[in-house]
């Protein structure tokens, strides 16, 4: 911007503003074009190194406000994976305290790993016998539906159990170690203890052959193997003859 001293063409003031706080003020019959262009120059490159700085403060806020949401992020990171823990020992231990309810033969070592798998003895569940799979199976689930009812956890609220004593005299291979030492009533108490106490709310679907008479009142339907005593059959590709089918 250029400003007419007002007394003489031969003096003129001429102030060239960069938009900040200092400028650059050339007064007198010398002043040369070119040299105005060039303070003009510096003025706007200085305009510019300003708006940079602006534009890169803005940035480095935004980042600084990243690195302090990433930084709360990890430290719920590092919560949930005690929380985790925390969970995994609470299976473990409810996995350890069924067995031992269960009366199962030389307990020893039970627990649930990190990655969930349950153990006994030292070794893997695979590694025992089919009853006592049975047994672990049972065990393992019910400790986890029930650590996760009892906590308010994610669970849709019900487990469905089927053929609880296969293995244990009823379905498959019996085993004669495992099925001599277990009494299947104690599995239905705990159930019946747990449902009405601490499950309050929980329900547990099961598809037993001949359920313990301690349960008799809460068999809902019996499915017979017979045509002429419906129901017959719980499913239907175990009960349709050859000729039957299309």
């Amino acid at each position: 911007m250029a400003l007419d001293g007002g007394s003489s063409p031969s003096q003129r003031a001429v102030l060239v503003s960069s938009g900040l706080p200092s400028a650059v003020l050339l007064w007198g019959s010398s002043v040369c074009p070119r040299e105005v262009l060039r303070h003009l120059q510096q003025a706007e490159n200085a305009t510019k190194l300003q708006a940079g700085r602006e534009k890169r403060a803005a940035l480095v806020e935004r980042q600084e406000a990243q690195i302090e949401r990433l930084r709360e992020e990890l430290d719920r990171l590092g919560d949930a994976a005690q929380d985790r823990d925390l969970v995994v020992g609470r299976i473990s231990g409810r996995y350890s305290e069924l067995l031992r309810q269960w009366r199962y033969p030389k307990l020893s070592q039970p627990m649930i790993d990190t990655n969930l798998v349950p153990h006994v003895r030292g070794d893997s569940y695979r590694e025992a016998s089919s009853g006592a799979r049975t047994l672990l199976t049972l065990a393992w689930q019910l400790a986890v539906f029930e650590v996760a009812v009892e906590t308010s956890a994610a669970h849709p609220g019900f487990l469905m159990i089927d053929s609880p004593q296969k293995n244990l005299g009823h379905g498959g291979t019996r085993d004669a170690v495992i099925a001599d030492a277990i009494a299947i009533d104690d599995f239905y108490r705990h159930l019946t203890g747990w449902l009405a106490e601490r499950g309050t709310g929980a329900q547990v679907i099961i598809v037993d052959n001949s359920p313990p008479t301690l349960v008799e009142d809460n068999v809902v339907v019996r499915y017979s193997r017979n045509e002429d005593q419906p129901p017959y059959g719980l499913i239907d590709d175990e009960t349709t003859t050859d000729e039957a089918s299309p």
